[in-house]
């Protein structure tokens, strides 16, 4: 590793000058792991959240791209979107809102994979991403699923 200032660099770009490469690998399998939990809608909350903290601290200290922010703007045009689609198409429109949803989000974590390098060697990089896409998407589906009796109520309130 090169001892280069990285202060130039934002804080997600910086890696530590020595990295416990054990430590990392494990945090990726925790983050997958904890991520397959997180799938699992309303006792999935927790574990997502687990997962994404573990892909956070993986990320910060392998020097790995660790940027959410087009993630969660998906998150709200497509939990956004949701409702126009139930309205329109009934419930097979939400359900297609959010399987477009999830994809995109799918599609951005898979460029981050592709075209970004960690500072550090991580064999268990792609489980972390695994797990993180496992956790977002359980998370997503959490929230369509506590929106959906709002959209009931909305669409008996707008009926004649």
């Amino acid at each position: 590793m090169t001892t280069t200032d990285q202060t130039d660099q934002p804080l997600y770009y910086r890696a530590p000058v020595q990295v416990d490469r054990v430590r990392l690998i494990r945090r990726s399998l925790r983050c997958f792991i904890f991520g397959l939990l997180g799938v699992i809608p309303l006792i999935g909350l927790g574990p997502a959240l687990v997962a994404l903290r573990l892909h956070r601290q993986v990320a910060l200290e392998s020097g790995d791209y660790y940027g959410v922010a087009r993630i969660v703007t998906w998150w709200l045009i497509g939990l956004l979107a949701i409702p126009a689609y139930y309205l329109t198409l009934g419930f097979a429109g939400a359900v297609l809102m959010a399987g477009l949803t999830v994809t995109v989000q799918a599609s951005i974590l898979w460029s981050h994979y592709r075209t970004s390098q960690a500072r550090e060697w991580n064999p268990a990089r792609n489980y972390l991403y695994w797990g993180v896409g496992l956790a977002y998407t359980g998370l997503f589906g959490l929230l369509s699923l506590m929106e959906l009796p709002l959209l009931q109520t909305l669409e008996k309130s707008l009926a004649p």
